[in-house]
């Protein structure tokens, strides 16, 4: 089995011809739910996960000064009518910090932060529950890491990719006056297994350089887009745009300059998809041990 990989780079207006033309004849069954009333003040976070039976969203309400924040998960049927919503607390006490609400094989977790006793170290876990907010199993340690001050709260992005086969947890790591550019990627199988982890340091001042998108393949192969300003942006210096591939279990670190300099766009948008393929006939360039790679460029200079 063989996946074709697109970077695509260019401007949302750019790009919407090219990807409206693909998907014109696509058929949709739009289906509307009756209009919900919510809890003052929230607003609707994340869509958990969605299908043919109905979806899972959670709710979000941010704390103030005389109030608390306030969590619900709200369950929607296939006809989109609210039928169930539950406000839960964080489990952990203080200091527990929610990351991320994830939808995996059919089971709800809450991706957690906590600081240990010493409150020098980031603990991230996983903890299963149910639509009814209620914590339903023992947690699952995914990553200790170096507290930071500068990222007290949000301090891990979880990505999955395209079949929930593998995830990838990324964070940046503490960094030092004019240091150099450091962050941590670790990937998971479906089974919360740690599949490989690595550390990396990139030649860029963390102050001119940051990561743009991450992608995770079918094989646990991580993909992060990075844009390093070589000088202060008032100066006139271009950025220089750079996708680094962590092949082989993270073992194999592969950089690729792209040679966009002279292309002048109103909004870039960089992304990594993966496309399985059985017989095409495609452009493609090999990188190295990497994946069949195929560009496709949208430019708007207006």
């Amino acid at each position: 089995m063989r996946y074709l990989f697109l970077l695509l780079i260019g401007s949302v207006i750019g790009c919407s011809t090219l990807w409206g033309q693909q998907v014109q004849n696509v058929e949709a069954d739009l289906q509307w739910g009756d209009r919900q009333k919510a809890p003052s003040n929230t607003e609707l976070a994340k869509i958990i996960d969605a299908g043919t039976w109905g979806a899972y969203l959670f709710r979000y309400r941010r704390g103030r000064s005389l109030s608390a924040e306030k969590y619900f998960i709200e369950t929607y049927n296939r006809e989109m009518d609210m039928v169930a919503r539950f406000e839960f607390e964080l489990p952990g006490g203080d200091g527990t910090d929610l990351e991320d609400i994830i939808s995996l094989r059919g089971q709800l977790y809450l991706l957690l932060s906590q600081p240990d006793a010493t409150g020098e170290i980031s603990r991230l876990l996983m903890r299963p529950f149910s639509p009814r907010g209620q914590v339903i199993g023992q947690d699952i340690p995914l990553a200790d890491i170096p507290s930071d001050e500068k990222y007290r709260r949000r301090q891990f992005d979880l990505e999955f990719n395209r079949d929930s086969s593998y995830f990838l947890i990324y964070n940046q790591l503490p960094g030092e006056r004019e240091g150099p550019e450091r962050f941590s990627l670790r990937v998971f199988d479906d089974a919360m297994q740690l599949q490989w982890q690595r550390d990396v340091e990139l030649p860029f001042a963390d102050e001119g350089f940051s990561v743009r998108s991450y992608q995770i393949d079918p094989e646990g192969n991580v993909y992060l887009l990075g844009r390093h300003q070589p000088g202060k942006d008032d100066l006139g210096t271009k950025p220089v745009h750079f996708v680094y591939a962590y092949t082989r279990n993270g073992q194999q670190q592969t950089q690729y300059e792209l040679d966009i300099a002279d292309a002048q766009l109103n909004q870039m948008l960089l992304r990594i998809a993966v496309m399985e393929i059985s017989s095409a006939r495609v452009s493609t360039a090999s990188w190295g041990s990497a994946p069949i790679w195929a560009f496709v460029t949208c430019v708007s200079t207006r």
